[in-house]
């Protein structure tokens, strides 16, 4: 199925030019792609409670094509683009009322048992041939990460605030912690953004924050200790 709303583009959602920025972007692809998760019966509140399983994003690309504007209404569809045997995608593109591509997502889950924390095979959790695919109508590629720690900028603590449902950072909280690193006006000339989720992190704990550039392209890399929680790419 293909899962569509209508999203007006209230205040909350923008950015200093009063248009959709970057979180509000994500949060939309978010919310679009639980709610039809929730109508294929496959949502984090159903895995939990059937299956003792957990559904976690391991990469989300977003491509910025054109910005919304304050009380605009935008079209957002979403649906299943491919699946594997650990892995499903779901895709989430965003329009203007004209049909233009305003944002295209593309978003990779995997579900996890709760109790051993390990991969469990998509059938497992209620993924069979009754969830269909569709073609994607946009080229996106996630990308490719060097681990180039060599700039360590900050570290920052999660808090109460940014913990959801599972008790661990949202994923929504990620990208504030990488986006406070830039100035406000250079958020504007960002075209591409992929946050690739390594691992969980909890209450208390502290994120360092590193960053790498080459060209018009950024890395900005989360770690807690030895490990790597979040590695983004920054396409501007």
């Amino acid at each position: 199925m293909i899962y569509t709303t209508t999203k007006n583009m209230v205040a909350s959602l923008l950015n200093s030019k009063s248009e959709l920025s970057i979180i509000g972007a994500f949060q939309i692809v978010q919310d679009n792609l639980t709610d039809l998760m929730g109508q294929l019966g496959i949502d984090g509140i159903v895995t939990k409670k059937n299956y003792n399983a957990m559904w976690v994003i391991t990469k989300n690309r977003l491509k910025f094509i054109k910005a919304p504007f304050w009380n605009d209404d935008v079209v957002v569809d979403s649906f299943v683009s491919s699946k594997s045997l650990v892995k499903l995608c779901i895709d989430t593109c965003i329009k203007d009322a004209e049909g233009n591509v305003c944002v295209y997502a593309r978003t990779e889950l995997c579900a996890l048992d709760i109790a051993t924390g390990k991969i469990k095979k998509i059938t497992e959790v209620g993924v069979g041939d009754n969830i269909e695919k569709h073609d994607s109508n946009v080229e996106i590629q996630f990308g490719h990460f060097e681990n180039d720690l060599s700039n360590k900028l900050e570290t920052c603590e999660v808090r109460s605030t940014n913990i959801d449902y599972l008790h661990h950072c949202n994923n929504i909280e990620y990208l504030r912690f990488i986006l406070n690193v830039y100035k406000e006006k250079s958020l504007h000339d960002i075209k591409e953004m992929e946050m690739m989720y390594a691992n969980q992190s909890f209450e208390g704990e502290k994120l360092d924050v590193y960053k790498s550039s080459d060209g018009n392209v950024d890395h900005v890399y989360l770690k807690r200790g030895d490990d790597f929680v979040i590695k983004s790419e920054i396409v501007r």
